[in-house]
């Protein structure tokens, strides 16, 4: 139980935090909180409390930024503690992060950092992957013993749609009648709010 109200909290400071450490502004920080930790596609993982539990994400990007900000060895060590922390929280944010980290590389630290620099934050996460080897391996071992595996039609039906942007979840009192396809994990709606605020900015 803990751990389930606290994931909506948590997100919310982290993206938060991350958001003024790149904006410097709490109004937009506050903005991206809510959206973060409080999206209405959330609510349809109240069963999977490891999907909700993606705080160390921001964190993670956080570290990163004020690592480009002041080179030093804390930031790296938020950056790599906070990507272990959330591979062990949730498999599949192990990889969306992973991917997510390689883009930032190549857009704020490619021609910004100094390679002396860029070669510590690579050691760090290499740390960091080097800690979680022993966790993925006994995975790995028990999930073969039990014949663990998705297979491609499996893949295809709990994959997204683009229609997922408009189906709601059922625990929405607002938009829980917003269903547009009914397909398992295909509620992704993020919310009016959200897309009134992102269509006012492609404007502006």
């Amino acid at each position: 139980n803990a751990a389930f109200f606290l994931s909506f909290p948590l997100c919310a400071i982290g993206a938060h935090l991350l958001t003024y450490q790149i904006t410097r502004r709490h109004d937009l920080a506050l903005i991206a909180g809510l959206a973060y930790g409080f999206a209405p596609y959330r609510m349809a993982q109240f069963s999977h409390v490891q999907v909700l539990s993606s705080y160390w994400m921001p964190f993670s990007l956080l570290g990163l930024h004020l690592f480009v900000q002041q080179p030093r060895w804390h930031y790296l060590a938020l950056f790599a503690g906070a990507w272990y922390l959330q591979a062990l929280a949730c498999g599949y944010y192990l990889f969306y992060l992973s991917v997510l980290v390689g883009l930032w590389l190549l857009w704020f630290a490619v021609g910004r950092v100094r390679w002396t620099d860029f070669g510590r934050l690579l050691v760090a996460w290499g740390l960091a992957v080097a800690a979680l080897v022993p966790v993925a391996y006994g995975y790995l071992k028990f999930q073969g013993a039990y014949g663990l595996r998705r297979w491609p039609d499996e893949i295809q039906a709990f994959s997204a749609d683009v229609a997922s942007v408009l189906t709601a979840s059922g625990n929405l009192r607002l938009w829980g009648w917003l269903q547009t396809i009914d397909r398992p994990e295909s509620s992704l709606f993020p919310g009016l709010a959200m897309i009134v605020v992102i269509l006012v900015g492609i404007v502006l």
